[in-house]
């Protein structure tokens, strides 16, 4: 495998030195006058071609197109400065054509062939003379349509969208200019036509970076046509494909292995590598090569589909990771909601993303939008349906992460449970309770209980009631509420506001209601001071000369006296 992509690697530094010797002394220049290059393509790039007649759109269509041909031919070797004028006069002839109908993806492509086969069908046709073209003031009385004579080639006003007003070549006519050039081949140019058969040279035509003269030295069976490209054109793109596989190949494995100490950079390898090929081979092999007709567009297509979709799973990654990563911080705690949040949300963010990629990739490439995103409707419909009680348990958990009644780490009375949170997921939180088994109730139930948070107690209630013997003089009294008192309120332990009264005799003692709050929201930190409060406070009973009451009931028996009715009885019982 390492000879293999070794091999790739050559093949790339082999096709970049060819590149590199074939761009000839005058297209190193040109890459130097970029900025002139530049202005020149501003300014005419800011004046529209005139398409307000069809005379306009007509004497447009073919100044440009002839153009385009003259600067091509003007050299041997056409360097990349000839081929971006040349092009951009192509372009401005394409303007003259309604492309409405074809993908946005493809518009350059099947604008720039039709231009060319359209100009070789008039360099052989009979063109009437301009004087007897419709110009502006025909338009005014009403001219909607012209058609070339004795041809089916149609000039249309557009009626609607941003070019409305304009006269342009027919969509119908655009469709159909390969079928025009094969009607028309067979006769003769022109004697004042630019070129012979520009369509051919077109079909067979490098980029700027393999040299024509090279091309036209080839052997003839080289430069013989199998599916409407020449045969060397398919043997340059079999190299360069195995080349780039190759060198693909080892760029991915550099990158997983730059990426080993970075576990987050390792999703994100494949998608970025493929998208390196992809705009490679699209950008650089495709056009430079000089594929043309139904294979440029089908490939294009699909290159352009894979792209979109790689876009959007680099996209979807993209953000998971950063998701992943917020998450991970130390101030989310793993297993919390938070956490569980940040990656639903990322996740959704991720979706919303490749969706909006696909959406627009499909425009650019041509596909029924309305369509997709109607099916999408329907199938989220569906999808919602079958998984309401999911549903349900997401909303609940929206709603414990609105209010945060608790959080993992928690411990909590819900319902009639207690015991502490260990998860909070999407579905369902745990709980493990205070016999240690691990309670899972759903969200949707779990947000509608009553939750008593003991975890987030800024103290805990010391509550009691002494209760003190019947025995007790009001002066041992005294003494036992003073005491007691000077032990609450000399406690720094014990919050301002604590007090100790005597409610009054009890069913059985003298109850004093003991009521304070201890600063110690831990469990077990107040339960060790509760304690130590008891204790001084039983000593300080105890100094008192006092005693704690004990429960008791003192019953009274008592032998009513008999009847007579009832002596009598007894006594004949006796006898």
């Amino acid at each position: 495998m390492k000879r293999f992509a070794r091999l790739g690697l050559g093949w790339v530094l082999a096709y970049v030195w060819l590149a590199a010797i074939a761009l000839p002394a005058d297209g190193q220049e040109a890459l130097e006058e970029i900025g002139a290059l530049g202005e020149e393509a501003g300014r005419q790039a800011l004046e529209p071609p005139d398409t307000s007649s069809p005379r306009a759109t007509l004497r447009s269509f073919l100044e440009n197109g002839r153009e385009a041909w003259e600067i091509f031919l003007e050299t041997g070797n056409p360097s990349r400065e000839v081929y971006a004028r040349a092009g951009r006069r192509v372009q401005r002839a394409a303007r003259c054509l309604d492309l409405s109908e074809v993908p946005p993806a493809a518009q350059t492509d099947v604008g720039g062939r039709a231009t060319i086969l359209l100009l070789d069908v008039f360099e052989r046709i009979s063109l009437p003379y301009w004087r007897d073209i419709p110009d502006s003031d025909a338009v005014a009385e009403g001219l909607t349509e012209w058609t070339v004579p004795h041809t089916p080639i149609v000039l249309q006003q557009v009626t609607e969208g941003p070019r409305a007003g304009e006269f342009l070549f027919t969509p119908k006519t655009v469709s159909r200019a390969d079928e025009f050039y094969r009607m028309t081949r067979h006769l003769k140019p022109r004697a004042n036509a630019v070129v012979d058969d520009g369509f051919k040279i077109y079909r067979t035509l490098p980029g700027w970076m393999i040299p024509l003269s090279w091309v036209r030295s080839l052997p003839g069976w080289a430069r013989a046509t199998v599916f409407h490209q020449a045969v060397w054109q398919w043997l340059l793109l079999g190299v360069v494909i195995s080349a780039a596989l190759s060198a693909l190949y080892a760029l991915r494995r550099w990158a997983l292995r730059a990426a080993e100490g970075e576990s987050w950079l390792r999703p994100l390898v494949v998608p970025v590598v493929l998208l390196v090929g992809g705009y490679f081979f699209s950008g650089s092999v495709i056009r430079q090569i000089g594929f043309k007709g139904n294979f440029i567009l089908v490939a294009d297509l699909v290159v352009q589909g894979v792209m979109v979709l790689v876009t959007a799973l680099l996209g979807v990654r993209l953000v998971k990771v950063a998701g992943e990563r917020i998450a991970q911080s130390p101030r989310v705690h793993e297993r919390s909601i938070d956490a569980h949040l940040v990656r639903l949300a990322a996740r959704v963010v991720g979706l919303l993303v490749a969706l909006l990629v696909v959406v627009e990739g499909a425009r650019v490439i041509g596909l029924p939008i309305a369509g997709l995103i109607a099916g999408l409707g329907v199938g989220g419909v569906a999808v919602a349906l079958a998984a309401q009680s999911t549903i349900e348990n997401f909303i609940g958990s929206l709603t414990i992460f609105a209010d945060r009644p608790v959080r993992v780490g928690d411990f909590c009375r819900f319902g009639d449970e207690v015991g502490t949170v260990e998860e909070i997921g999407l579905r369902s939180t745990r709980v493990r309770t205070l016999g240690r088994s691990l309670m899972t109730i759903p969200n949707s139930e779990f947000s509608r209980l009553r939750l008593d948070n003991y975890t987030q107690r800024d103290g805990n209630l010391l509550k009691a009631t002494i209760a003190l013997r019947y025995e007790t003089t009001p002066e041992q009294l005294r003494r036992v509420l003073e005491d007691v008192r000077g032990i609450l309120e000399q406690d720094d332990r014990v919050r301002a506001g604590a007090r100790v009264r005597l409610v009054g005799p009890g069913t059985h003692a003298f109850e004093l209601e003991v009521f304070a709050v201890v600063e110690a929201p831990d469990w077990a930190d107040f339960v060790a001071i509760r304690e130590d409060l008891w204790l001084r406070i039983l000593d300080a009973v105890d100094k008192a000369g006092a005693r704690l009451a004990v429960p008791a009931q003192t019953a009274y028996l008592s032998r009513d006296p008999l009847d007579p009715r009832d002596a009598e009885g007894a006594g004949g019982a006796e006898a």
